[in-house]
C-alpha cells in the first residue's frame, strides 16, 4: 500500500449512529470511488477494510426500528444501524 499517511489523510471518522463509528472518504478526496465505510479497528491498525452489507433485521410490523447489519471481514467487527443509512447517502461532515 502506498504510504500510510496520505492514505489515511483521505479518510475521516464519522458517526453512522446507533453507536457505530465509521471512516469514510472526504468530500474532496473520492478519487472516483464509491462511497464506502471502512472499520476504524482495521484502520486503526493501518489496514483498509471495508464495512460490507450483511442483511437487514425486520421489526414485526415494520416501522422505524429496522436496522441493517455491516461487518468486517477483516477483524469480523459488526455493527447495527439505522436501515436508512448507508455509504451513498450519508450527508458531507459539517464543518464547525
Amino acid at each position: 500500500m502506498q504510504d500510510w499517511g496520505v492514505e489515511k489523510a483521505r479518510y475521516e471518522l464519522r458517526d453512522a449512529g446507533r453507536g457505530a463509528f465509521v471512516y469514510m472518504p472526504k468530500a474532496d478526496a473520492g478519487n472516483g470511488e464509491p462511497p464506502h465505510w471502512l472499520c476504524p479497528n482495521c484502520f486503526g491498525q493501518r489496514r483498509k477494510s471495508f464495512m460490507q452489507f450483511k442483511g437487514q433485521d425486520k421489526r414485526p410490523g415494520g416501522g422505524n426500528g429496522d436496522t441493517s447489519n455491516y461487518a468486517c471481514d477483516g477483524c469480523r467487527s459488526s455493527m447495527k444501524v439505522t436501515y436508512t443509512v448507508k455509504p451513498t447517502n450519508m450527508p458531507p461532515k459539517s464543518e464547525s
